[in-house]
């Protein structure tokens, strides 16, 4: 199916920004995204490594708080001094995400020594002990707090009764071959991150939306720009079109003229059809004098023509009137070679025979005369006719 001009025009217009649009709409939510995605990640990284350093200042200010106990023999026996500083450590609080943090002390040998909220795992041996997972928690706090600190992800239940991942540090109090540890739940931090990310969607979101009612409001703008340029350049072709349709039916009012004072192709289309109609309209003015000259001719033509017929019908007449003279002058002779026995007789009669022959073929030769002289004039009409034939055609 063809196109018209303003089709195109308006196919070239609009449809490279609306691509272009569309792309960088895509280009730009898929940066986003990515760069969003990045950013949360990254948070998440900072927030939990922020975290495991908050969880080792817990447990350093609890080590701190029984670190004079640990050190100073002055202060009583190794058990009364343990004591005091398992009643510290159980007393110990911090904010886990909206629940309780608490600390926790073991042995090397995974026995519970103490407990910040669970009293009655105190003097169980938990070396053994799995999470819903199958880690060995203990048994990984110890090999941490071994190797100078460390961390131990695991599933533990919450006050609810729910299973949720934890992250715990400890580290060793080596003088009573304590492994001394805390932890707190990730759910927290996923949460923080999850909310962080659903603000961050939302931005993006924001983002992608503004950005699309810009390009709507771009394409809208382009499109009404294009319009114009189209009509700037499809009404003079109109016009031209219309003009042309016009003399092409037969019709055509060859005084009109398009604008041509535009210094683009527009005007000189313009020009260039104005310098046709000016030759159309010059050649149809030659046309029409030429038939005008032609008819005269052709009327004079016929006039000399009539002319003619008139004088061969008076020369037909003429020649009968001959005809008939010679015809009675033949008859006269018979009767003068009869009636030569009675010529004395009819003398009188035969001097007057001979004197209306006479006057007969004195009459015969006028004809004849007139009859030669219309003959001329008919010829001259006709060589005048075939000059002014020749002079038509050329």
């Amino acid at each position: 199916m063809q196109m018209t001009i303003k089709a195109r025009v308006l196919s070239l217009a609009l449809i490279p920004p609306i691509l272009l649009a569309v792309f960088m709409t895509l280009y730009n939510l898929y940066q986003s995204r990515q760069t969003g995605d990045e950013a949360v990640s990254q948070f998440t990284q900072q927030m939990e490594h922020d975290r495991r350093a908050e969880l080792a200042n817990y447990l350093h200010l609890a080590k701190s708080a029984i670190q004079h106990l640990v050190n100073d023999e002055s202060l009583g026996s190794v058990s009364e001094r343990q004591q005091q500083a398992k009643q510290i450590i159980r007393q110990l609080r911090f904010n886990d995400a909206g629940d309780t943090g608490y600390l926790f002390i073991y042995d090397s040998q995974g026995v519970s020594v103490a407990h910040g909220v669970n009293a009655a795992l105190e003097g169980k041996n938990l070396y053994d002990f799995q999470d819903p997972n199958g880690v060995y928690l203990i048994r990984g706090l110890i090999d941490a707090a071994q190797q100078g600190g460390g961390y131990v992800a695991y599933d533990w239940k919450a006050v609810d009764g729910s299973i949720g991942p934890k992250l715990a540090y400890a580290e060793r109090i080596d003088k009573w071959d304590w492994v001394l540890g805390t932890g707190f739940w990730i759910a927290g931090l996923q949460q923080q991150a999850s909310a962080i990310e659903g603000n961050v969607n939302n931005s993006i979101a924001a983002a992608a939306t503004r950005t699309a009612i810009a390009a709507v409001i771009a394409v809208l703008v382009i499109a009404a720009i294009a319009l114009l340029v189209v009509r700037s350049i499809t009404a003079p072709l109109r016009k031209a079109l219309d003009a042309m349709h016009n003399i092409a039916d037969g019709d055509g009012d060859l005084t009109k003229r398009l604008h041509s004072e535009s210094a683009d192709e527009l005007g000189e289309l313009g020009g260039a059809f104005n310098r046709f109609a000016d030759q159309v309209a010059s050649m149809v003015s030659h046309i029409r004098s030429s038939a005008n000259a032609m008819t005269e001719s052709t009327q004079q033509l016929q006039q000399v023509m009539h002319s003619n017929v008139n004088g061969v019908s008076h020369q037909q007449q003429e020649s009968e009137q001959v005809a008939t003279a010679v015809n009675e002058l033949a008859t006269a002779s018979h009767e003068v070679a009869r009636s030569a026995s009675e010529a004395s007789q009819a003398a009188i009669q035969a001097e007057q025979l001979v004197g209306s022959a006479q006057q007969l073929l004195t009459r015969a030769v006028k004809v004849i005369h007139g009859l030669a002289s219309d003959v001329e004039k008919g010829s001259a009409s006709v060589n005048s006719l075939a000059e002014q034939s020749e002079k038509i055609g050329s």
